[in-house]
């Protein structure tokens, strides 16, 4: 049985002392700003390839990417590129093996996941894991946990995979900010719905009834909270739902037609945030965004109509990416979005991710 998109990637985070925060985040913003002052568009052309040299623990080393040891300011926002790991500065790590996608950061923030021709890869500072194709793979904390036909193992760092006894099949799922429970569609027992689940012991409690396999994306929010859509069965239309964990109780955010599905981008460090698309479709740029900041809700005017909500910085910046209007995974335009200011930071990006 083939496995679901498992939808937008995400990775817990840890939270850094918000001085650190301000200060890394100010400057990543002076950057970026800096360089399109030159050039509205980030040098979209990658390095020319050196070799293999990717994985330095110096500073800048001969491939001219200066590897994941060496902290700067800024390094908060990571994107993909060609067959580059990049930050505004430039260079961080090249992937001998060509061009990958669905850049995703442990909670230490010193290595990542991505996906390339031989599956699913983990680089870190000085060494890279190849997890292969069996499984759809997650980072909860600095673990690891991995989706296939319904079921879940979890990789701990330097161990082998142990397998999560649930009873039942689980489909796409949010980690919550504990690492240590998940809230995802699953069937077990028989009823189907959204159940809250602990990764060590795979003991499983339904929270709220929801058919299988009509869940489309799902994430958590910082303060433990879960927002998900999903088309009801026989219904025309694709809703945006929060669901408050503690309470169960499910408030109904967003809602759009059936084809074109609702899409959400979450904050990892801040629960007062949230955005989602909605409209569009393959060949359609009538895409409409929209974002939460605190009681305040707005339309993100000045973008393409086909860009999507991917990601938020500590300080309240939105990351999206503009594919087009191509309906596969090509790659796109990175863009930011804070205070009403639209901005445009590099082009032919593969997937943008905030580094802890």
């Amino acid at each position: 049985m083939p496995l679901p998109d498992a939808g937008p990637r995400r990775v817990a985070r840890l939270r850094r002392p918000p001085g650190i925060v301000a200060a890394a985040v100010a400057l990543a913003v002076a950057v970026v700003a800096s360089s399109c002052a030159r050039d509205p568009v980030a040098d979209p052309k990658p390095s020319a390839d050196a070799g293999p040299a990717t994985l330095g623990d110096a500073a800048v080393d001969q491939s001219g990417c200066r590897g994941l040891t060496v902290r700067r300011p800024g390094d908060q926002l990571t994107w993909i590129q060609g067959n580059e790991l990049r930050a505004p500065d430039g260079c961080l790590v090249r992937f001998p093996d060509g061009e990958v996608r669905g850049l995703a950061w442990n909670a230490a923030g010193d290595r990542f996941l991505v996906e390339g021709p031989g599956g699913a890869t983990v680089i870190g500072a000085e060494a890279r894991v190849e997890l292969g194709t069996e499984r759809q793979w997650q980072w909860a904390g600095d673990d690891l946990l991995g989706r296939d036909d319904g079921g879940l193992v979890v990789r701990r760092p330097g161990g082998g995979d142990e397998t999560v006894p649930i009873d039942g099949r689980i489909g796409r799922f949010a980690i919550l900010p504990d690492h240590r429970t998940i809230v995802g569609e699953a069937t077990v027992g028989g009823l189907s719905g959204l159940y809250l689940l602990t990764i060590a012991t795979g003991e499983a409690e339904r929270l709220v009834d929801v058919a299988a396999d009509t869940t489309e994306d799902i994430h958590a929010t910082a303060d433990g909270n879960v927002v998900w859509s999903s088309t009801d069965e026989g219904a025309d239309t694709t809703t945006l739902r929060r669901l408050e964990v503690a309470s169960r109780a499910v408030t109904e955010l967003a809602s759009g037609p059936r084809f074109n599905g609702i899409f959400a981008a979450t904050s990892e460090t801040d629960a007062a945030v949230l955005a989602w698309s909605s409209g569009g479709g393959c060949g359609d740029d009538s895409v409409v965004v929209q974002a939460t900041v605190g009681d305040r809700t707005e339309v993100v005017r000045g973008l393409p109509g086909t860009a999507q909500p991917v990601d938020w910085l500590p300080d309240g910046t939105l990351l999206l990416i503009d594919r087009g209007r191509s309906c596969d995974d090509s790659p796109g335009t990175l863009w930011s979005w804070k205070d009403g200011v639209v901005s445009r930071v590099a082009d032919l990006v593969m997937d943008v991710a905030a580094r802890p």
